[in-house]
């Protein structure tokens, strides 16, 4: 899982992210201001709490307990995943096929 992490920086390389850690404790420092906030408002919003640490709040605390299933490591992971991909979307919004008609219909 931890691998899974180390790549988010990798597919985001404008956001300039740092991971630390040793075990099954890791961070994800994201230095853009307020971006890992939203990041974990994000992911609360899919049912998974993530802390800030750090003197301006800019890094994700990965703390999962010791006897956790690799699967639920591995879905929290994504979801992380999926919320930075939210934020980083400049108006927010989902751009799936399904959601642009919806949202289409409902400019109208």
């Amino acid at each position: 899982w931890s691998s899974d992490v180390c790549s988010s920086d990798l597919q985001y390389p404008a956001l300039v992210m740092k991971i630390r850690g040793r075990g099954l404790i890791y961070g994800l420092e994201i230095p853009k201001p307020g971006f890992a906030k939203a990041v974990s408002q994000q992911a609360f919003k899919q049912k998974l709490i993530i802390e800030l640490a750090g003197a301006d709040d800019q890094v994700l605390k990965f703390l999962p307990p010791l006897t956790i299933d690799d699967s639920v490591l591995k879905r929290g992971v994504e979801i992380v995943d999926d919320s930075i991909r939210a934020v980083i979307r400049p108006d927010g919004l989902d751009r799936s096929p399904a959601r642009s008609r919806l949202t289409a219909k409902r400019a109208r």
